[in-house]
């Protein structure tokens, strides 16, 4: 089952200069048909933030209508922060578009973690670039 990691994965996470408000953007490119166990990581977002706001921006990966996954965050460890924070378990980029969800509460991400869709049923084939964003207030790790 692959893995489908941001472009911009090596780039090292950094705070805001003046003030607390952090914006964390990357896109995945995906190449194949996504299936049953696959991991899509969007993006990066720093330890310590207190996330309010996702936005994704997708093509349309699934030419029929069977893709189903959820979203939520994964520490770079393997640890499961909150797999399904963002979208429980249900369908996900059917068709193109753009998304946004507001968290409330807000979720703190405990430490340096990736914006993911874990997809739980194979779609009906579809490729193309994933774009996300993710907001929040940097509050810092105890």
């Amino acid at each position: 089952m692959p893995t489908y990691n941001p472009v911009n994965l090596a780039k090292a996470l950094h705070g805001a200069v003046f003030g607390n408000r952090n914006v964390f953007v990357d896109r995945v490119v995906i190449t194949a048909t996504l299936t049953n166990g696959d991991q899509v990581r969007m993006v990066r977002v720093a330890g310590g933030t207190l996330v309010d706001r996702v936005t994704i921006n997708t093509p349309d990966l699934d030419s029929t209508t069977t893709l189903t996954g959820k979203i939520g965050f994964i520490a770079e460890d393997g640890t499961v922060l909150d797999d399904d924070i963002v979208v429980a378990d249900g369908a996900i980029w059917r068709a193109a578009g753009t998304a946004t969800v507001e968290l409330w509460p807000p979720f703190l991400v405990e430490k340096d973690a990736f914006l993911v869709a874990s997809i739980t049923a194979t779609s009906g084939g579809g490729t193309g670039t994933v774009h996300a964003k993710v907001e929040g207030e940097m509050v810092g790790i105890k």
